[in-house]
């Protein structure tokens, strides 16, 4: 993974994280509204979620349907998860290898989907 397709993985991380971060507080819920508008968007300019899923070469369609169908605590139980995995990731960006398994890094796999 080049460190570009990792700050484009954190990008969407950041979003699901907003997704599922409860607060009661006006600015957590707009930017719990604002996560949804951009993850379901159409919008395929730099920085989209479009973008950012072409740019780690997953498929936003099976990464949309995944969200619609856990539960927000799935969620945040599978991003911690990812967290750890991923932040083991960037740490050996030059590494192609998946260090766990000696497979090819997947960021469809880091998303868990």
């Amino acid at each position: 993974m080049s460190p570009e397709q990792a700050l484009w993985l954190e990008v969407i991380l950041r979003a699901f994280q907003d997704l599922v971060d409860v607060d009661r507080s006006s600015a957590r819920a707009r930017w719990q509204r604002e996560a949804l508008d951009w993850i379901f968007s159409n919008d395929d300019d730099v920085g989209s979620f479009l973008f950012c899923c072409e740019a780690i070469n997953v498929d936003a369609g099976a990464v949309r349907r995944g969200l619609q169908s856990i539960s927000r605590n799935d969620l945040k139980q599978r991003l911690r998860l990812r967290s750890e995995f991923v932040g083991r990731r960037i740490d050996s960006l030059d590494d192609p290898l998946d260090s766990t398994n000696g497979r090819a890094y997947s960021p469809l796999r880091a998303l868990n989907w």
